[in-house]
């Protein structure tokens, strides 16, 4: 696999204390990224898995992760579903195994995702999928991590470890790799559901990625400017992109330590609205999609109460809604995929968010603070956030 040097000093290996961090290096970096995964030795990995789903006669997908390993399988679920004859589900990794699923046998294919392939825990779960007969594969960055060696396959990832601890480039690859194996699954189930659209935006994703991470760096500043007094963020979505509402959820949480929370779309209706107050801030994940209509709707009656919001959706979206801040995104892709592409304008916010006030720092997060080090030991000694 073709690798790139995403860190601008491989020399230096001190943290930094300024913009540019090593996340932001991460994050202009995803385009490159996904289109070394488009190339021949990650489809070939993809078909390889494929050939073998179908000659162990799978018939169940679970796919496993923690935060946002597993946020990112929420979204591929509906994909899934939509695609392929497979019955799915999604487990925190841990749950999985003390709580697991009574049909996880031989005809289960159990994908876990973990981008540093060092999780703690992760080895038992994995010990424990391989001893109920379950097909395994890790989908994680880094080729020589113990989880790779607790599994039958490896979707590999080109990014290799990372220095900073949020993830943006690994979720970005991880669901595209992931994307691409559902629709090669799905063609070869031969399933009536629009599988050509989805080859197709395959294809493109990459080169529209690159134009959106571009085209929005010159909005980002001034979104955060127009976000910084609101001091709580709800984050709305449905079907695959509730994935992106609760990993930006997190990443605001993690960068700016102002409080905000992922809703699906309905369920904030039916609850947590009663409380919106003038004072926060709403983003609003509207893809073209059968709910779409529904969310353009929540965008005037937020408005309506006065809180700030902010839309990402195609420009007959912006039309039909008003939103207080729009950030137009690609027109024409099937909703399954969009969730790669929605994702890199919202960790661009976040990032600027945190510059603007230098909340946390991007890289480390908490983790500078003693006390911050002290607890995690009693979580998670031998993991990546205790060094």
């Amino acid at each position: 696999m073709r690798t790139l040097q995403i860190y601008s000093d491989e020399s230096k290996q001190e943290p930094r204390h300024e913009h540019p961090y090593w996340i932001w290096e991460s994050l202009n970096a995803i385009p490159e990224l996904l289109s070394i995964c488009a190339e021949e030795d990650v489809q070939e990995k993809v078909q390889d898995i494929s050939r073998m789903i179908a000659e162990k006669d799978i018939s169940k997908v679970f796919m496993i992760g923690r935060g946002s390993s597993y946020f990112l399988a929420l979204g591929l679920k509906y994909v899934f579903n939509q695609l392929t004859p497979y019955t799915t589900q999604c487990m925190v990794s841990s749950v999985f195994m003390e709580y697991p699923p009574n049909d996880l046998d031989e005809k289960s294919a159990v994908f876990i995702m973990s981008a540093s392939g060092k999780s703690e825990g992760d080895l038992a779960v994995m010990e424990f999928a391989n001893g109920r007969g379950a097909y395994t594969v890790a989908v994680t960055d880094v080729a020589g991590s113990p989880l790779a060696g607790a599994v039958e396959n490896v979707l590999l990832g080109p990014g290799g470890a990372k220095r900073e601890l949020p993830a943006t480039r690994s979720y970005a690859t991880a669901l595209f790799r992931m994307t691409m194996l559902v629709v090669e699954l799905g063609s070869r189930a031969e399933k009536e559901t629009g599988i050509s659209e989805y080859v197709e935006a395959v294809g493109s994703l990459p080169r529209i990625a690159r134009e959106l991470m571009d085209t929005y760096e010159t909005q980002a500043a001034s979104v955060a400017e127009q976000l910084q007094d609101c001091r709580a963020f709800y984050v709305l979505a449905y079907g695959p992109n509730y994935a992106n509402a609760e990993e930006f959820a997190m990443a605001l949480n993690q960068s700016t330590g102002i409080p905000s929370i992922a809703y699906e779309m309905e369920n904030f209706i039916h609850g947590p609205m009663q409380a919106l107050t003038a004072d926060e801030g709403v983003f609003l994940l509207a893809p073209d999609g059968a709910a779409q209509d529904r969310m353009l709707r929540l965008v005037q009656a937020v408005n309506t109460i006065g809180a700030k919001t902010v839309l990402l959706g195609t420009d007959e979206a912006r039309r039909k809604a008003g939103a207080d801040v729009f950030i137009e995104m690609p027109a024409g892709l099937p909703e399954g995929i969009t969730p790669v592409l929605y994702m890199l304008p919202l960790w661009q916010t976040a990032y600027a968010l945190g510059q603007l006030k230098n909340y946390i720092h991007p890289d480390r997060l908490s983790m500078t603070k003693p006390e911050f080090v002290e607890a995690f030991s009693k979580l998670m000694s031998k993991d990546k956030w205790v060094r």
